[in-house]
């Protein structure tokens, strides 16, 4: 029951994830392993994050699903300038056995196993700030010399 919706930003600018392990409970919906079908889901919540795509065929939650016949690309084949470890931390979240062709990495299988890669992987560094715009421009007050004007009455020209 995770999905796009399920994700809060905080005052903080911190993500939350609302409902893990909770919204299917609360509506009656079963599933033979809760933990996996969560992590999954965390998956399709990054790879929507990193990709603006729904990583299955079908269109949802306002995003276009993937090329039909294709499979399950991962998100650094689908858009361009998406870092290497969280592309292939999305696809050992999602439904693959969670291995990719560069890493054959274990698979994911629960949040907490999820947090754990996520707290192993490097810190990525911030995107560069965006260029401020600098403040207008101010006169300032300063002696105009006389150079280049007609000389005042009372002072002799300068030489040539």
């Amino acid at each position: 029951r995770l999905n796009p919706g399920s994700v809060l930003r905080t005052e903080t600018g911190q993500y939350r994830i609302r409902g893990l392990a909770v919204m299917a409970a609360l509506r009656g919906i079963t599933s033979e392993n809760p933990q996996r079908t969560d992590t999954e889901a965390i998956g399709a919540l990054l790879y929507a994050a990193l990709t603006q795509r729904w990583p299955y065929e079908n269109d949802a939650h306002g995003l276009s699903g993937l090329p039909k016949g294709v499979g399950l690309i991962a998100p650094d084949q689908v858009r361009a300038g998406i870092h290497r470890g969280l592309s292939d931390l999305t696809m050992r979240a999602l439904v693959n056995d969670g291995a990719t062709a560069s890493r054959q990495e274990q698979p994911c299988t629960t949040p907490e196993e999820l947090a754990k890669a996520v707290a192993a992987m490097p810190r990525i560094r911030p995107p560069e700030p965006s260029f401020a715009t600098p403040p207008s421009y101010q006169r300032t007050t300063y002696q105009q010399g006389a150079y280049g004007q007609p000389p005042r009455a009372g002072r002799p020209a300068a030489p040539p």
